[in-house]
């Protein structure tokens, strides 16, 4: 089985994750969310990932997960790779992820259920790609998968051919990726994430690009850019002019990131389910006060 993601391993790849834009009363915004996709390909993004963590997936209905991927892929028109997160048993997650494939999903970041052995784990993983035949992507994020050691990524990249990528969010993750490059090589697209936070000591530690939904992909793309034409000097200074940006967005959370979003006229209300209004609130000044400052 071909890897889709190696095509593009000569440059760094940044696949934008969404947030799943709601209205202020909690329902669906699904013009602000085909305004979102628009934003981030004009961004020339070199891929979508919807249905994660981050686009509060967990708590949308069976019935708000498809529609947001019916809204995203025809806003998307084929333009762009888009991955989809599955989550559930094994059965469950191929049958929502062979329904993706139809909508034109080129890949599954696959959420398994939390297990008490990374044996259980990896028939997940097996089960999940041999069912659907897609190209899979590994969420490697401790608090929602425990820890998954370098030693097991590397056999459920050795066993399972569907396994393709990982989206690497267990700190420090330079050090992660410096030893997981080391020990299989190009076997795997290994994407950075956590607001790219660290970007630059992901890039030099062997990462294919970011898989993460900062709000200024202009930031990223730009260091990545840098970055891969060898001005290392450039991109360390644009790194750290954008590090407090980074900082900022990565500490407060999706709350913070739908509220830049809003600042920026892309989405209409910054509404988090379950989150209370006075948070939102709270954050609402500080982030008009850095969003002046992120030109």
């Amino acid at each position: 089985m071909k890897n889709f993601f190696k095509k593009n391993y000569s440059s760094p790849n940044l696949y934008a994750v969404l947030v799943t834009p709601f209205k202020a009363q909690g329902e669906l915004d699904e013009t602000s969310l085909k305004r979102l996709v628009e934003f981030y390909i004009q961004k020339k993004v070199h891929g979508l990932a919807i249905l994660t963590v981050l686009g509060e997936e967990a708590k949308l209905t069976p019935q708000e997960r498809l529609r947001v991927a019916q809204v995203v892929f025809q806003q998307v028109k084929n333009r762009v790779p888009v991955v989809v997160g599955v989550s559930g048993k094994a059965d469950v997650a191929a049958k929502f992820g062979l329904q993706m494939a139809g909508l034109g999903a080129k890949g599954l970041l696959v959420v398994p259920p939390s297990f008490s052995d990374t044996q259980q784990v990896k028939q997940h993983y097996q089960e999940v790609g041999i069912a659907t035949q897609m190209p899979l992507v590994v969420l490697d994020y401790p608090p929602l998968t425990g820890k998954l050691s370098v030693d097991f990524i590397a056999s459920l990249a050795a066993e399972v051919e569907q396994v393709q990528a990982i989206k690497l969010e267990e700190e420090p993750t330079p050090e992660k990726i410096w030893l997981l490059r080391n020990r299989i090589g190009d076997r795997l697209a290994i994407f950075g994430a956590l607001g790219g936070l660290n970007c630059l000591p992901e890039l030099q530690a062997g990462s294919h690009g970011l898989m993460t939904g900062y709000a200024y992909p202009e930031h990223l793309l730009t260091i990545m850019d840098y970055f891969h034409k060898g001005e290392l000097l450039a991109a360390a200074q644009e790194y750290q002019r954008c590090l407090p940006f980074l900082r900022y967005e990565y500490q407060g959370g999706l709350a913070v990131r739908k509220e830049i979003l809003r600042n920026r006229d892309i989405i209409s209300s910054a509404k988090v389910r379950h989150c209370s209004i006075d948070e939102l609130s709270r954050n609402r000044m500080d982030v008009h006060v850095i969003a002046r400052k992120s030109v």
